[in-house]
């Protein structure tokens, strides 16, 4: 008797298991980010992606400058990117919109790469600094039609253009000193 009833249990259990894993598989959507700064990979940058619920994942670069993380359907995500001494860099993505029939079936990787450069020590470079990364560098959303996260070209473009003027601006004023923790 009570062996037949252990099995069945465990049986039970197993099936369980099972669809509870298979309902977090089917949304599959990871932003696996490269962190570099003048082209060269930079590790020991810190990653922290939080959801509007609050909630906050951290990574921390290693040798390959590389950090993953997996996003949830139809929620709203800010990431940031730094380092000690080094600038904030922010991006956006939003998995707002999906249908459940889509979210089901999606699966995408965003591969941004973000560049870290040291932060200037002028107040009012600095100042110039801040004010263009108080906007994101990129921002991801939802295409139905592409089935994918997508961005906006012009927006890219012009953010790049933003970027490219205040890191040229930064790179040719002194460095902050970084302070020792």
């Amino acid at each position: 008797g009570n062996n037949k009833t252990y099995k069945l249990t465990i049986f039970c259990l197993l099936f369980v298991l099972l669809s509870v894993s298979s309902l977090k598989a089917q949304f599959n959507c990871k932003v696996e980010g490269i962190v570099k700064q003048n082209g060269k990979i930079l590790s020991g940058a810190v990653a922290s992606l939080s959801d509007n619920s609050g909630g906050a994942k951290e990574v921390v670069t290693g040798p390959t400058g590389v950090f993953s993380f997996s996003l949830e359907a139809n929620e709203e995500y800010k990431l940031f990117v730094t380092k000690p001494g080094y600038i904030t860099a922010e991006l956006v993505f939003s998995t707002m919109g999906f249908t459940d029939e889509e979210a089901q079936t999606f699966k995408n990787v965003v591969k941004p790469e973000v560049t870290l450069f040291e932060l200037p020590q002028d107040e009012q470079v600095l100042a110039k600094v801040n004010d263009v990364l108080s906007t994101p560098l990129k921002s991801y959303y939802y295409s139905a039609e592409k089935k994918s996260l997508i961005t906006d070209d012009m927006l890219d473009q012009a953010m790049q253009k933003e970027f490219a003027k205040i890191k040229k601006i930064a790179d040719e004023s002194p460095k902050a000193p970084v302070k020792d923790e």
